[in-house]
């Protein structure tokens, strides 16, 4: 029983940090989807549209790394920011309330635990692309 109860904290945890680290991706797994659905729904097959939408979402991640790490303008890295946490903000919200209502029933909490975890979703989203910003910026 005890066993039972670790096992499933443990892998719940690793749950967790999979769905937040995934949704600190969110932009470019915005693009992937959007990209492939597009390609899908074109006449692509599976196949086309999970390539293309993978190749669509790498790109935009390179991209977006490169334009953030090359530009001076605090404009344009604040808006590159907003674009990768508004995406996670929403995503962590959204991991956040639904995890949360498997054990609470609706009330303010809920909801208070969601804004939460979205906030620091899309917190961690932007100290990801800071942090690799001024990491390939320490290599150089």
């Amino acid at each position: 029983m005890i066993m039972s109860l670790a096992m499933t904290a443990f892998g719940l945890g690793t749950l967790c940090i999979l769905l937040y680290r995934l949704a600190s991706y969110g932009l470019p797994l915005l693009v992937a989807v959007g990209t492939g659905h597009l390609i899908y729904s074109q006449g692509g097959g599976i196949l086309g549209s999970v390539l293309g939408g993978g190749i669509a979402g790498g790109i935009a991640l390179v991209v977006s790394y490169a334009i953030f790490s090359a530009t001076q303008s605090s404009r344009t890295r604040a808006l590159l920011a907003l674009a990768y946490g508004l995406p996670a903000a929403y995503a962590g919200y959204q991991i956040g309330v639904s995890l949360m209502r498997i054990g609470t029933p609706d009330s303010f909490w809920l909801y208070a635990v969601g804004a939460i975890s979205g906030l620091a979703s899309g917190i961690t989203a932007v100290r990801r692309l800071i942090g690799t910003e001024t990491a390939q910026r320490a290599a150089a």
